[in-house]
């Protein structure tokens, strides 16, 4: 019940009181409002950044950094948490094949990794719903993972076959940037250069067949210097290229390596 509403009733109360009238029918009501309402379950109102500070509390327990919270990955939660209540199941994975991960991309966090904790029930406090997920060895699992960063928190309150349920969820990610993808413009200029190394190739192989089939002897000398300066531009060109390839494959070497360590949870 509100501020506001208990000042009316108080200010009913005592015109009433000066009008002689019977209170009890309207204490009785007052008693009513207040048993199911100011302390009923449907008014418990839950904080996310609650669930995140027990959640980092139990990290730290165990040597583990923070984990921070993230807007996408709120959202990405928050619509699992609603979707879960309004197609009535309670998985990973919805009834039409979405998984958790899908409501993760589709809110455009870009990840390496990324996990779920599912809770439903009739929680007395956020303390509880975290504590909940630690004696459970999948979910305990997800909040002590060394390798997740970010945090994002959804729940809503309603109905779930018949009964009134608070459903959480907890979305945990590594974003994709902690592992530095190879260049796209280093694939470029590879790219590129192969392509001159290519139209430098044929340009050899024409001059080279010009030469052998021309007879006057000072074209054949022109062609031969042209042939020459060519040459040693298609061999520069290899060489810088190949230089590219072996820092390019280095790169992709590296963020494969970074890929495997997060996604080993051990």
């Amino acid at each position: 019940m509100s501020k506001i509403e208990n000042l009316i009733i108080l200010i009913l109360l005592i015109l009433l009181s000066k009008n002689n009238q019977n209170l009890q029918p309207v204490l009785n009501e007052l008693k009513k409002n207040f048993s199911t309402t100011s302390i009923s379950f449907e008014d418990n109102q839950f904080d996310k950044e609650k669930i995140i500070f027990y959640t980092n509390f139990y990290r730290r327990q165990n040597g583990l950094q923070d984990l921070i919270s993230d807007q996408k990955l709120d959202l990405s939660a928050q619509r699992k948490a609603e979707d879960i209540l309004l197609n009535q199941y309670f998985d990973h994975k919805s009834p039409s094949g979405k998984n958790f991960t899908d409501f993760i991309i589709d809110s455009n966090y870009k990840f390496i990794i990324v996990g779920e904790n599912l809770f439903m029930g009739r929680p007395k406090s956020e303390e509880e719903v975290v504590r909940d997920w630690m004696e459970s060895p999948p979910h305990r699992k997800n909040i002590l993972n060394k390798n997740f960063y970010h945090l994002g928190v959804g729940f809503v309150k309603g109905n779930f076959k018949g009964k009134e349920v608070y459903v959480f969820v907890q979305h945990f990610g590594s974003p994709e940037d902690l592992c530095p993808k190879p260049s796209e413009d280093l694939q470029t200029r590879i790219n590129e250069n192969k392509n001159k190394i290519e139209i430098l190739k044929k340009e050899l192989d024409d001059l080279l067949e010009r030469i052998t089939k021309n007879e006057n002897p000072y074209e054949v000398l022109s062609l031969i210097d042209e042939y020459n300066r060519k040459v040693h531009s298609y061999n520069e060109l290899i060489i810088k290229t190949k230089s590219f390839i072996e820092d390019y494959n280095l790169k992709v070497k590296e963020y494969n390596s970074c890929i495997l360590r997060f996604q080993n949870q051990e």
